[in-house]
């Protein structure tokens, strides 16, 4: 049956556009041609739901003689979306978009929304990476030569991003400085490997627009703790409720834009108790970007403890460190078994310059790898007792010191610290390094107006 069905779902896209064309040319007296292949696309999983002659690439029908890296000019850029993305204006937020075959194709150069007078596109070059990534927390950094600050409302409530479809992105703003530099983070579905033209859209100018950022759903993807170290301490995936601690810690400026400075001496954030994160989890990443002031013997950058009946523990089931000019990773899957860790090689960090470092565990295969600046720095085996960590709350978890505040505190600036129960992949940590670091993940398209 499946071939009459998917036969079916293309006669109802086919009469679902054709049919109000037909309708609106039987009312001139000029004869039209509609081109074949020219604008009319629509968004697909598979050749099957695709009319004879096209070929489904990147959730598109085109015609195989389309070329590779065609996109039609009048069509959606569904490459850049997730079929089963979020729905802003709808209750259910994870379930896929059962009515996707039927409806109209959209055009992905129309305006959003009229209410909004100015946009700019935004287009992500992911081309030298041979990796889709999937709801990807993408940094868009603002200023004054990428929006007219003057045009926006307020404290930039009327900043709306839209995919290349239409559909509204969830973003979280972490600063906003009027005639200097701003700062938003905001997930988008999908940027296809190897491609350089997924693009989403930047909408602004809107007196009449209230206040939106949809902060949690922004760090879905995986996330289970994100501290942007900014202004408060507040976990913005939303997995851990109350604010962490902050123990004499100071203001900085972040990589980021503002991060909090940590003396050594008895400066660190405490993350509260019984941290429902890391339960049941195959891998884990841990990552922050870290500015030392000295090199010591050990300097822990975030820590997320074990459950134990004697809370608060300096125990870890998964750390991040500093070990003189090293950066180690390690911890537990087991709460009773003994910390296992990998350290990188040496020099790989000196005292007072910012450092992008990642851990990834993966407790299934029993891998650690270490990367500083997007580059591996070591990568070996951990000899775990079991393939993922127990299904236990963390009693106690910090940044800047052990998971119980006690010992090896930071003496520095740490900002951004993230705690994903995945394994991000090197490639996935390239384009976070590029995008945060290099400034050059995005070209900001010039403004238009309406």
């Amino acid at each position: 049956m499946e071939p009459f069905a998917a036969s079916s779902r293309r006669e109802a896209r086919v009469r679902s556009v054709v049919a109000p064309l037909a309708a609106a040319l039987m009312l001139t007296s000029c004869p039209v041609e509609l081109p074949v292949n020219a604008s009319i696309a629509f968004p697909c999983d598979s050749d099957q739901d695709c009319l004879s002659g096209q070929v489904c690439r990147g959730h598109l029908c085109l015609y195989a003689d389309a070329g590779a890296g065609h996109r039609d000019a009048g069509a959606p850029d569904l490459a850049g979306r997730d079929l089963a993305s979020r729905d802003l204006a709808g209750a259910d937020l994870n379930q896929p978009d059962g009515a996707g075959f039927d409806r109209a194709p959209i055009d992905a150069g129309a305006w959003w929304n009229a209410d909004w007078h100015r946009r700019r596109k935004l287009t992500f070059d992911n081309a030298g990476r041979n990796e889709t990534l999937l709801d990807f927390p993408v940094l868009v950094k603002l200023d004054d030569s990428r929006i007219d600050y003057d045009r926006t409302t307020g404290d930039g409530i009327d900043v709306r991003f839209v995919d290349a479809d239409g559909s509204e992105l969830y973003f979280q703003l972490e600063s906003w400085i009027p005639d200097d530099t701003s700062w938003f983070w905001v997930k988008v579905p999908r940027i296809e490997a190897l491609a350089a033209n997924d693009f989403i859209w930047l909408y602004y100018d809107n007196p009449g627009a209230t206040a939106r950022s949809e902060q949690s759903l922004t760090w879905s993807g995986g996330y289970q703790a994100v501290y942007n170290m900014h202004y408060n301490f507040y976990d913005s995936s939303g997995h851990i409720v109350d604010p962490a601690y902050d123990n004499r810690t100071g203001p900085g400026s972040g990589q980021i834009a503002g991060a909090r400075t940590f003396d050594g001496t008895e400066s660190w954030i405490d993350l509260g108790d019984n941290l429902p994160i890391l339960q049941s989890v195959s891998a884990v990443t841990l990552s922050a970007w870290i500015h030392p002031n000295r090199l010591v013997a050990e300097q822990t950058i975030v820590a997320i403890g074990v459950h134990s009946s004697s809370a608060p523990t300096p125990e870890a089931r998964a750390f991040l460190s500093l070990r003189n000019s090293s950066v180690a990773v390690g911890g537990r899957a087991s709460d009773s078994e003994g910390q296992r860790d990998i350290v990188g090689s040496s020099r790989a960090v000196e005292a007072g310059g910012w450092y992008h470092v990642v851990g990834v565990i993966d407790f299934a295969s029993g891998e650690a790898s270490l990367y500083v600046n997007s580059v591996r720095n070591a990568q070996g085996p951990l000899a775990l007792a079991q393939s993922a960590t127990a299904n236990t709350t963390a009693s106690n978890g910090a940044i800047g010191a052990r998971a119980d505040g006690q010992s090896q505190l930071f003496s520095g600036i740490i900002d951004d610290v993230r705690v994903s129960g995945v394994a991000r992949s090197g490639i996935w940590i390239g384009a976070e390094y590029e995008n945060q670091a290099l400034d050059s993940f995005i070209d900001y398209g010039g403004e238009e107006s309406r």
